[in-house]
């Protein structure tokens, strides 16, 4: 195909999509009528708060990620979005860099921008500029940039080593992109890839993931990383496609990096290590040659130290498990799954789920925070379940019993969700089974996703119907338009845990403390490897909350006539 004319075919549909003469809804990328559209933003990564927080007009439901909530943007820095449309990474990436920072914004079609510059002036951003351009040939200065952003655009230009090489071109020599985008996995049919429309859709200029990677390196770029991967899937999408298109995020350094650690006042905290040859600055947490007095680390020889005791990630039930747990569903994935289920089949399916023994239901977008290891999920869709901890376990005190108890909850709950990813695998969807007791997501952070509850100070998650004590799992699918929840009501709950700090005190490793931050602010700390929860069966941050004692309706009733009252005394 002609690149000249695979441009001018981009450029006319994405003008069209910006004065409204056609819908962003034929785009594989992309959603349809208001309500699809922000269901699409919400598939692609953003939260309904960042969506509420920008210019409504902004947000046209295109893109296949979200850069801004993985590009870690630091206040005053200068940030430029590649292909910025309606001006959505541009508008987020601005509430981020404050006054002392500017976010650019660089579109081939002028009236994308001038719909960008309009959301701009109608939301008062004074701290962005939108220019017309191509990703080819950047109207920015050279070594001006410090971070460069950009989702689902670059696959749409023909010639991506040149729009690399421009985006190495106007880095700082220290600077960084955060990529969101679209590659393939496997063959994509030629009438496809000569299609005019699925140019236009991201489909057809899609590389081979490793071509993409390659390209990316050839342009000069070190350190380049997928930071997440999921594979992207959307209804009446055709069927020689399934399972072959993905979804990417990659980070990139203009030069070889180590980021300095920050706090959110913007001080930046730094070393230097004189006994490593290379002479580079590193954070405190990378530093190397040198052991702690607390004995955390053995020096194994310079630039090699080893922790032996160093808390891991969070699992989301605050032990930071690390266990593989291979799916154990009986039936088989079908060979082409269903992407699409009505709300009849949504009904019976929760119907199921309680038949057997689940408390409650959500549904999420898995996001790349609220995954523990770089793992590869295939369904970015999951169907989050809840299960009641038994009475027995709060009672019982920390010791084999104790866990023996907790294992077999776990245990109780695995199986339940392997049921019902059966369940699915016989209504033709695609399953795969992020056990309870595994260390692939964040579970309590998943529930607060799917609108469950929401995280107390213990890191555990708070729900209406059970309080702190539950047992979460998840079901990663490959239905594509699950029935996501719009907002979370349940946020009042961090004031109320704030004041309240009875989890903290019950603690009797100290895991949990309250500490000061930076700015004067208090905060809890959760000490993982103090927690005993999943070691011996502790539960006494759970006994000692008061939602595990008395009513969630009766305590944010009590909780809204405090406030009142305060309210009325000022």
């Amino acid at each position: 195909m002609e690149e000249k004319k695979v441009k001018e075919f981009v450029k006319e549909r994405y003008s069209k999509i910006a004065t409204n003469e056609e819908s962003s809804n034929s785009c594989s990328c992309c959603g349809g009528e208001e309500n699809s559209i922000i269901k699409q933003a919400q598939a692609a990564g953003y939260t309904i708060e960042e969506i509420k927080s920008i210019p409504s007009d902004a947000v046209f439901g295109l893109g296949c990620g979200n850069p801004t909530a993985l590009a870690e943007i630091n206040s005053g820095e200068t940030v430029l979005d590649l292909g910025s449309g309606g001006g959505i990474d541009v508008f987020l990436a601005a509430n981020k860099v404050g006054d002392m920072g500017k976010v650019i914004g660089v579109d081939m079609t002028s009236e994308m921008v001038e719909t960008a510059v309009k959301n701009a002036r109608e939301g008062s951003y004074e701290n962005v500029e939108f220019k017309v351009g191509e990703i080819e040939n950047l109207p920015i200065e050279d070594n001006s940039i410090d971070l460069i952003i950009s989702n689902c655009v670059i696959n749409l230009t023909p010639d991506k080593l040149k729009a690399y090489r421009e985006a190495y071109r106007v880095l700082k020599p220290d600077g960084r992109i955060l990529v969101s985008d679209i590659v393939t996995d496997g063959e994509i049919p030629t009438e496809i890839r000569k299609n005019f429309k699925a140019w236009a859709g991201c489909i057809a200029g899609a590389l081979e993931k490793q071509e993409y990677i390659d390209t990316i390196n050839k342009a000069g770029f070190k350190d380049v990383e997928i930071v997440s991967q999921h594979i992207f899937t959307e209804p009446n999408m055709d069927e020689r496609l399934i399972g072959k298109i993905i979804s990417v995020q990659i980070k990139a350094y203009r030069r070889l990096n180590k980021e300095s650690e920050k706090c959110g006042c913007g001080e930046t905290s730094e070393t230097v290590n004189d006994s490593c040859n290379d002479g580079s600055k590193e954070s405190k947490e990378d530093r190397c040659c040198e052991s702690e007095s607390d004995d955390k680390s053995v020096e194994v020889g310079c630039c090699e130290s080893k922790s032996v005791d160093e808390p891991k990630e969070d699992s989301g039930c605050g032990c930071g498990l690390d266990n593989e747990y291979p799916d154990e569903s009986v039936v088989n994935n079908p060979d082409k799954p269903k992407v699409v289920a009505d709300a009849d089949f949504i009904k019976e399916l929760e119907n199921y789920a309680h038949s057997i023994g689940i408390k409650d239901i959500g549904y999420a977008q898995i996001t790349p925070e609220i995954l523990i290891k770089d793992k590869f999920i295939q369904y970015p869709n999951a169907i989050v379940l809840t299960m009641e901890m038994g009475k027995e376990i709060i009672e019982a005190t920390p010791g084999p019993e104790a866990q023996k108890l907790n294992d077999s909850a776990y245990e109780k709950l695995g199986n339940l969700s392997y049921e019902i990813s059966d369940y699915l695998r016989e209504h033709g969807y695609a399953t795969e089974v992020a056990h309870p007791y595994g260390g692939i997501v964040k579970f309590s952070q998943l529930g607060q996703k799917a609108g469950l509850g929401w995280i107390g100070q213990s890191g555990l998650l708070i729900t209406p119907e059970l309080g702190p004590r539950q047992k979460i799992s998840a079901i990663f699918v490959s239905i594509a338009n699950l029935p996501l929840k719009d907002g979370n009501e349940h946020s009042w709950i961090t004031d109320y845990c704030e004041k309240c700090g009875k989890c903290i005190k019950a603690c009797p490793e100290k895991a949990l403390i309250e500490k000061e931050v930076c700015c004067g602010e208090k905060e809890t700390e959760f000490i993982q490897k103090l927690c005993i929860g999943c070691s011996e069966g502790c539960t006494y941050c759970i006994e000692g909350c008061p939602f595990d004692q008395k009513e969630y309706t009766h305590i944010k009733e009590r909780f809204d006539k405090m406030n009142a009252k305060l309210k009325s005394k000022k």
